[in-house]
């Protein structure tokens, strides 16, 4: 599902095309493979670590895959290890361009891990990461697994995805064979209390639970350097012509076919109108088009008419979201913590 949005802002970004094109780490995956959930990560490492990033090279040396960027442990989650051993693969940025700190929903993996080593790639000194590391031969190790989010920055050490994760190191304790009936309770437990945290869980409780499906219905998305999407996907892949989209150079709407009938975001009992369509004109603005048109209309950006008003609500929605558009109005749809992040952004934006 999010491949599509990852290859969106890889394209649109040219120092990301750079990595594209040259890096020599590319992975390749079987066709059975799935990306393991947050709740297997957790059970499979070894250590689970908050590690600041004292240091990180600005390019890649001769063997891309050597960890290189250092960090030293702020909390452990799950084992213990060394600050020499807690090493992470990446650089700071490309082309002497830095690439700056994005932190994601549960749903989504770093933008990088779409580029050809199919891990995240890129590092800020001073961010805090939460960090996942196996043990292979003895040797700890940074867990690779391709797409999945074994390497994620975080606002603090009490952020969301820290407290997730601590859950989750407790909730995979025992016996593997129950752990299923383990998540089922906990999920159960989480629907009565509030809050976008408990909300969050129970969505990514949610995919672990559902492994086996080939589409899941939640909202998705994007984050990329300069710019951020959420989409909201259903399980039989419907959508309306449009997704929430905001920019560093201060975009922030609705984004649709410039033909579309005014938007509106509807959360809860709430109705978000929009603006008359201002034309898309940036490059990142005008690929993102591809995820919501037929790609025969321009794309154009629909800005609320309370935007403020709107980011507030996004940073505490718990209430099923949709977006109306064309006169469909999609079944709305659970925002875990996507719309919480996506606001975060946003704001820090404007």
């Amino acid at each position: 599902m999010m491949r599509r949005t990852e290859k969106w802002f890889f394209i649109v970004t040219a120092v990301l095309m750079g990595v594209a094109a040259t890096s020599s780490s590319a992975c390749s995956t079987v066709g059975s493979y799935r990306v393991p959930t947050n709740l297997e990560l957790v059970g499979q490492a070894e250590v689970v670590a908050v590690v600041e990033v004292v240091s990180a090279p600005s390019e890649f040396g001769d063997d891309p895959s050597e960890p290189r960027v250092k960090v030293r442990a702020i909390r452990f989650l799950k084992g213990q290890a060394s600050d020499s051993d807690l090493a992470l693969t990446g650089v700071s940025g490309w082309n002497g361009q830095s690439v700056p700190r994005v932190v994601t929903p549960l749903s989504e993996p770093h933008f990088s891990s779409g580029l050809g080593a199919c891990i995240r790639m890129f590092y800020q000194p001073g961010e805090l990461v939460l960090a996942m590391y196996g043990r292979t031969d003895g040797t700890l190790h940074q867990i690779g697994q391709p797409f999945s989010r074994s390497a994620e920055s975080v606002d603090s050490v009490d952020d969301l995805w820290v407290r997730v994760a601590d859950r989750y190191v407790a909730l995979t304790q025992g016996n593997a064979a129950t752990l299923d009936a383990r998540a089922r309770a906990a999920q159960a437990a989480l629907r009565r209390e509030l809050g976008i945290e408990a909300a969050a869980t129970v969505e990514d409780l949610g995919r672990y639970l559902d492994r086996k499906a080939k589409r899941r219905t939640g909202w998705g998305g994007a984050n990329g350097p300069d710019d951020a999407a959420a989409v909201p996907f259903t399980a039989d892949a419907r959508r309306p012509d449009g997704g929430l989209f905001c920019s560093r150079s201060g975009q922030f709407g609705i984004l649709a076919s410039e033909t579309t009938m005014r938007p509106a975001l509807r959360i809860g009992d709430k109705r978000f109108k929009t603006l008359a369509a201002v034309k898309a004109s940036t490059r990142e603005e005008e690929n993102s088009g591809a995820l919501f048109t037929d790609g025969t209309a321009k794309p154009a950006v629909f800005h609320f008419e309370a935007p403020e008003a709107v980011l507030a609500t996004l940073k505490t929605a718990t209430d099923p979201a949709a977006i109306e558009a064309k006169g469909v109005s999609i079944a709305p749809i659970a925002p875990g913590d996507t719309l919480y992040r996506f606001a975060i952004r946003c704001a820090s934006w404007r």
